[in-house]
């Protein structure tokens, strides 16, 4: 039994326990005594929970002050109607009595304005301040893993300044040697100077990500040169758009390390385009079948979860793992 759901057995638990104790105190208990507390009880449980589980959904946003009155005004005249029917029609029809036995219906609906308007208002009130708990407890989550991940990352930092110029020593040294290796350290040197400095950085311009996309698979056909065919299109993007950082570069990297980037006629496509506020990013790959490298990255399903808090509602993730036709896909769409 989840937790958050105990207060409301406990508080319902006591409800019941004075009103049951209260009216058997009173000695005249007959049936029809009984039909009405019981019906009335459940009637008020039931429309607590349709204004606890839905009309409180329905409060915030413009004119909210209207639309509050007339969900409330909604849900009272909904209780009205539905003791109406099963203590004044069906009690009559199937056990002869009624609980009211004045016949206006103008009475009846004033006298019960306030014992719909009780249940009504208590269950938003209720889901109203338990969705504030709620929403301020994820943002002290999301505070707790931020500081945790910052942490993470300034213990590992081990000077920056110092790795950067060690590079940029190497690179000078290598270009005497072999200017092929220079540029593959100088591509390296870029590649992790981005990732520092980008995690500080809430959005970065897609024309830098394609810029480290491009360094990315350079060090790779360095790497196996004549052995990596890599068709990258991404001539349809609007670089100027604003992306999170780093957040392209983990799916390149699984195609690199789990797929087949070796057959020319099947080289691993990346494709890379927008259109207006949307981003489309694809890329496919074939399966790897002797890959056993178990070994863990940044991960798809970390990068999911980047993509949840940061795009919450505003993209859609795709994964094909095609066994009969060997490929591998993932379909990204963001809304910018």
């Amino acid at each position: 039994m989840k937790a958050a759901y105990r207060p409301h057995i406990i508080g319902w638990l006591l409800f019941l326990g004075y009103d049951y104790f209260d009216y058997f105190s009173k000695g005249d208990v007959d049936f029809q005594g009984l039909m009405i507390v019981s019906s009335y009880n459940l009637i008020l449980i039931l429309t607590f929970y349709l204004s606890y589980f839905y009309l409180s959904d329905l409060v915030p946003g413009a004119n909210a002050l209207l639309k509050t009155i007339l969900i409330i005004s909604l849900g009272i005249l909904g209780f009205i109607l539905t003791r109406y029917f099963i203590q004044e029609i069906l009690f009559e029809i199937f056990f002869g009595f009624s609980n009211y036995y004045r016949d206006d219906f103008a009475y009846y609906i004033l006298d019960n304005i306030w014992r719909g308007a009780v249940p009504v208002t208590g269950g938003m009130l209720v889901r109203l301040v338990e969705k504030k708990n709620e929403d301020e407890k994820y943002q002290l989550r999301l505070k707790q893993e931020k500081t945790a991940a910052e942490l993470s990352f300034l213990r590992s930092q081990i000077n920056p300044h110092f790795l950067f110029n060690t590079m940029s020593f190497l690179y000078s040294e290598a270009f005497t040697i072999d200017e092929k290796l220079a540029n593959t350290i100088l591509k390296l040197s870029e590649l992790l100077r981005y990732a520092l400095e980008s995690a500080k950085a809430d959005k970065i311009n897609i024309g830098k990500e394609v810029t480290i996309l491009n360094n990315y698979i350079d060090i790779f056909k360095n790497r196996f040169e004549g052995k990596c065919f890599i068709d990258f299109d991404y001539t349809n993007t609007d670089q100027s758009l604003e992306i999170e950082p780093l957040l392209l570069l983990p799916f390149v990297e699984n195609a690199f390390k789990h797929g087949v980037s070796s057959d020319s006629e099947h080289p691993l496509r990346i494709k890379l385009k927008t259109a207006g506020r949307q981003l489309y990013f694809d890329c496919q790959n074939r399966i790897n079948r002797f890959q056993k490298d178990e070994s863990s990255g940044i991960g798809i399903g970390n990068v999911r979860k980047r993509l949840d808090l940061l795009y919450p509602g505003l993209y859609n993730l795709e994964i094909a793992k095609k066994e009969d036709e060997g490929n591998f896909q993932v379909s990204l769409e963001i809304t910018l």
